[in-house]
């Protein structure tokens, strides 16, 4: 798999996940400098069969018990600054309600930040406990690069490089974060509803810097390692 250029924040990336891995891989590799173990439930699984870059991305199905999740860790506090990115591949929706792709939140960060979708396959944005930013556009079955991002008091968010709505200002810090793909954090596991139905690949939480405060053109190769 070959990466963009040197990353001039990798010190500051506290999650990175490439999604790579073989079909039907139960492993999730975190290439940052935590090392954070990101356990996957249910079926959600590698899969080689969709990608964004490199062979392969993080399959979760909407299903009962399908996401990925770690436990709380301090690394992933966000005091001041941070950015949390990923692209998302929309299938569909089970139930009714908001979807959730990636939450940063845990049990002492309940005002953290959330990306999520509509039954409208329209991505969202949630920090300090409600949904901020609303995207217009249908993103079903689309690859896109979605990203909240603070810098100071101002939380902006972007899909595919462009900022959707009006900054928000927040900025209180924010406790210990966990990672939780495919469902809200403190949803319950067992039930279907809330939960993604989709594909993720490139994963990426960097902490004390806002990688993005205006339009910009979305990553075209995989986030680099070093």
């Amino acid at each position: 798999m070959g990466v963009s250029d040197n990353d001039p924040f990798f010190s500051k990336v506290a999650y990175l996940a490439h999604m790579e891995g073989a079909n039907n891989s139960t492993s999730i590799v975190d290439s940052s400098k935590t090392g954070l173990s990101v356990p996957v439930s249910g079926v959600a699984k590698i899969t080689t069969a969709k990608a964004k870059f490199g062979a392969a991305s993080l399959d979760v199905t909407g299903a009962a018990n399908c996401y990925a999740q770690s436990a709380a860790n301090a690394a992933l506090a966000l005091p001041a600054d941070f950015t949390m990115e990923c692209f998302v591949n929309i299938r569909g929706t089970v139930g009714t309600g908001d979807w959730c792709i990636f939450d940063l939140r845990s049990a002492s960060a309940t005002t953290g930040p959330c990306i999520l979708h509509t039954g409208g396959y329209a991505i969202c944005g949630q920090v300090n406990g409600s949904i901020r930013w609303t995207d217009s556009a249908n993103s079903q079955n689309a690859w896109k690069h979605v990203a909240i991002a603070r810098a100071g008091s101002t939380c902006r968010m972007f899909v595919d490089g462009v900022q959707i709505g009006a900054n928000y200002s927040f900025a209180t810090a924010i406790g210990n974060g966990q990672v939780t793909l495919g469902k809200f954090y403190n949803a319950n596991n067992g039930d279907a509803k809330l939960k993604l139905n989709g594909n993720i690949d490139e994963v990426r939480v960097t902490v004390g810097r806002a990688r993005y405060t205006s339009n910009f053109a979305p990553p075209a190769l995989p986030f680099p390692n070093r």
